[in-house]
């Protein structure tokens, strides 16, 4: 039979590739042919105490959870990381999902409120543009506190990667006479600038370029009695 041998570690770590998803990797190795250190071999953990991992045990589990997963060992020096400066003085990453847990829980907890005052209210909307731009809005009206009926939405931007995608469901009531007599709802669709500044308190928050560079569309819901 003819045997490969071994000369360094590289070699090693190649020859033993293919047998490391064995119970005994050394022995099913030297079983192909493959010449191991005769060092290794003596001292083999493997061959010196404890049993095999059982076969049957080792079928069962890759038919619950699919094949062993390839396994590459790396034994040549690493490759020094190149570093560029940013230009900015600190950069931070997060998954949307995690953003989107957060908004959930500020919106659960009131930190989002659930209604707005009257103050943000009517820098959200007139009732003017309302009158102008919609249907079935009721003559006469006012307009009632603006209701945020669910967590924003957080999302990839499809405009730019410096952008970031917010779905903010919202609803606006008609009152007449005190009482409602109809109501806008839907989505407000945001497209909010990543860019930020450091508060003299040491606060992270949205630059005033962010602020004034966002950007929305308003959608309406099936449920909406008013209409764009």
């Amino acid at each position: 039979m003819d045997r490969t041998k071994t000369k360094s570690s590289p070699d090693l770590v190649t020859a033993l590739t293919p047998f490391l998803s064995e119970p005994r990797p050394i022995e099913a190795a030297e079983r192909a042919g493959v010449k191991l250190p005769r060092r290794l071999v003596e001292r083999a953990v493997e061959r010196n105490g404890g049993k095999a991992f059982p076969p049957a045990l080792a079928e069962s589990l890759a038919a619950r959870y699919g094949p062993v997963p390839p396994v590459r060992v790396s034994v040549g020096p690493r490759e020094p990381v190149t570093l560029v400066q940013s230009g900015y003085r600190a950069v931070a990453s997060t998954d949307l999902s995690v953003l989107g847990d957060v908004l959930t829980e500020l919106w659960r907890v009131g930190t989002i409120p659930h209604r707005l005052s009257e103050t943000m209210s009517s820098s959200f909307l007139h009732f003017d543009e309302l009158a102008a731009n919609c249907n079935n809005v009721p003559a006469g009206g006012t307009l009632g506190l603006v209701e945020v009926t669910s967590p924003p939405r957080a999302s990839a931007s499809g405009i730019t990667n410096a952008n970031l995608h917010l779905d903010l469901p919202f609803r606006v009531p008609v009152l007449v006479d005190g009482q409602e007599a109809a109501a806008l709802s839907g989505v407000l669709e945001l497209e909010v600038p990543l860019d930020f500044r450091v508060t003299t308190d040491a606060f992270v928050q949205p630059s005033l370029d962010a602020i004034n560079g966002v950007t929305g569309t308003l959608t309406s819901d099936a449920s909406s009695s008013i209409t764009p």
